[in-house]
C-alpha cells in the first residue's frame, strides 16, 4: 500500500499494543515496515522535536509498504473498535475509508 509519512505515523498509533503471540509477531513486522528509515529521514528532511514529540518533514514522501492480509485485518479491527467506542480521531477518517469502504 502506498503510504505517506503522515499515514505511516498515524497507522503506528492505531495498532493494538496487546494480543496473542501470533498477533504480536505480525504487528511487530508491520511496525518495522511502517517505521521510517535512515534514508527516508535524509531524503525527505524528517526531524523530530523532543520538546513537543512531533515529527516534521520537508517532503511528504510516499513509500510502498507491504501490509499482508492478516495485518490488514488487524488494522481494520483496530479502526472499527475506535469507531465503535466513538473514539476515532477525526484525522483518521481518510485512513478509515482507505481500509474500510463506506457507502456514504
Amino acid at each position: 500500500m502506498l503510504l505517506s509519512i503522515g499515514e505511516r505515523l498515524q497507522l503506528l498509533q492505531v495498532l493494538p499494543q496487546k494480543g496473542s503471540y501470533t498477533t504480536g509477531k505480525i504487528l511487530t513486522q508491520l511496525r518495522l515496515s511502517l517505521g521510517l528509515t535512515e534514508d527516508e529521514f535524509e531524503e525527505w528532511g524528517i526531524r523530530h522535536s523532543p520538546e513537543t514529540n512531533q515529527v516534521f518533514w520537508d517532503v511528504d514522501g510516499k513509500a510502498e509498504i507491504p501490509i499482508g492480509e492478516v495485518a490488514t485485518g488487524l488494522v481494520i479491527d483496530a479502526l472499527r473498535e475506535l469507531d465503535r467506542k466513538e473514539e476515532l480521531p477525526f484525522e483518521l477518517i481518510e485512513m478509515y475509508e482507505r481500509f474500510i469502504p463506506t457507502t456514504e
